[in-house]
């Protein structure tokens, strides 16, 4: 059911030229500009050992890391605290990553988005061929290693430079 969805055209609704403000009807708040934290990424995943795995691998390496078991717990968590990067599974139930994606892209939020997933009942190649059509940013196939998931992580995001009190003396670059 999902496919048939994934490949009907869709109409980015465009943003109003008079406040510059999304013209969705259900999601308003998701097309707003939004401050985000260029260290809190976004992991949705139904299965809980990947979540906790992902986030083990990303706050080690310095980022904040938020989790949803699906679509619409990714949305929600979203529009309660923006993240610079979503990391989601392309088959959940609820809402599956495919629906996520098209979602965030027509209602123009501001985020990165990778796209992974292990297979399904149908090529995990061709879930990542859709996910990137529709507006993911990169796709990595399951399994791949931690270091694999950093590169494209640092690729898509620049950590937030730490805050400088006033008046310290910041040493030159090297």
């Amino acid at each position: 059911m999902f496919l048939a969805r994934a490949l009907i055209s869709f109409n980015y609704p465009a943003p109003d030229p008079i406040n510059g403000q999304s013209l969705h009807p259900i999601y308003p708040a998701i097309a707003e500009p939004m401050s985000t934290n260029a260290n809190h990424i976004l992991v949705a995943d139904d299965d809980d050992q990947v979540r906790m795995l992902l986030k083990r691998v990303l706050v080690k390496a310095g980022y904040e890391v938020s989790e949803a078991r699906n679509g619409n717990e990714a949305v929600r968590l979203f529009k309660q605290r923006p993240a610079a990067l979503l990391i989601t599974d392309l088959i959940m139930p609820d809402k599956e990553g495919i629906e996520t994606i098209q979602e965030f892209r027509r209602n123009q939020t501001p985020v990165k988005i990778i796209a992974m997933s292990g297979g399904g009942r149908l090529d995990q190649n061709m879930y990542l061929s859709m996910a990137k059509k529709i507006g993911a940013d990169r796709v990595l196939s399951k399994p791949f290693m931690p270091q694999e998931l950093l590169k494209v992580v640092q690729e898509l995001i620049v950590p937030a430079a730490p805050a400088v009190a006033p008046g310290a003396v910041v040493p030159p670059a090297a």
